[in-house]
């Protein structure tokens, strides 16, 4: 997900010492980090700029961190490591996409948070509402995560799929939930913008939305401030009708007219 960072993962951890990490990117190999002063045969003379200030080395696990991934960032990252004069090589295939899936609800009713993707037994998923710990589930634990107080009697886990339902939901639930699935080789990241709404559901721009009557509505009643006509089923008019839009523009130009020849004369009587 653009904006968020990645992780790609050695396994096992290396030993201090005991062999020699390169990391880097493309068909080129421009070198991105590395554990030693010696050079890699493979890797490219040129620094590629887009990786400058973006990557991090763990120098105990060797694990590389690609930070506020942009597009720009997808592509095969090579890894290789030295031990005892062997050279083992792993490859990692990141891409980097830029869609934040944005929900609405109505607030009391549930809504799912799908992964939408394969959970393998081994992995490890992590949800987090803004930057609060909301469960954890290993294989280990995957019938019992490990939840937040705060959230333990909110919301359920799928131990399958590992979405999360918000049970009932509320307007303090509105914000941004990150859902990172930690496998053995590399993490990946889910981003999702929820809107609880206590009256009223937003709508995309372009989509399409339906204003459904109230059969409750009494006589008298009103929908905004201004009561400017939208649409009726009679060719009498509103009591409750405010001026139209030409009707206020005119006014406005009038206004601006007076307001102008007020200046006009402020200025000439200036002159004397």
């Amino acid at each position: 997900m653009r904006g968020t960072d990645v992780t790609l993962r050695v396994n096992p951890e290396i030993q201090t010492g005991d062999q020699k990490i390169f990391w880097m990117f493309g068909d080129d190999n421009h070198l991105l980090a590395k554990n030693t002063e010696d050079e890699c045969e493979e890797e490219s003379e040129f620094r590629d700029f887009r990786f400058i200030d973006n990557v991090d080395l763990n120098r105990q696990t060797g694990d590389l961190t690609i930070k506020r991934t942009e597009f720009d960032h997808s592509g095969e990252y090579k890894l290789k490591i030295i031990r005892n004069g062997k050279s083992s090589f792993k490859l990692f295939i990141v891409t980097v996409s830029g869609r934040q899936v944005n929900t609405s609800v109505l607030k009391g009713r549930p809504v799912t948070l799908n992964s939408d993707t394969e959970i393998q037994k081994d992995d490890k998923i992590q949800w987090k509402f803004e930057e609060k710990l909301i469960v954890e589930m290993t294989g280990e634990n995957r019938e019992k995560p490990q939840w937040t107080d705060e959230f333990r009697d909110q919301m359920k886990l799928n131990p399958q799929t590992g979405s999360l339902t918000i049970q009932q939901t509320r307007p303090e639930h509105t914000g941004l939930y990150k859902l990172e699935i930690k496998t053995s080789y590399y993490s990946t990241f889910r981003l999702f913008r929820l809107i609880v709404c206590e009256n009223s559901v937003p709508v995309m721009k372009g989509a399409d939305v339906t204003l459904c009557a109230n059969t409750g509505k009494q006589t008298g009643d009103k929908s905004g401030d201004d009561n400017r006509p939208v649409a009726k089923n009679t060719e009498d008019a509103c009591s409750l009708h405010s001026v139209t839009d030409e009707e206020e523009t005119k006014q406005l130009m009038k206004d601006s007219t007076e307001k102008r020849k007020n200046d006009s004369v402020a200025v000439e009587m200036q002159r004397f």
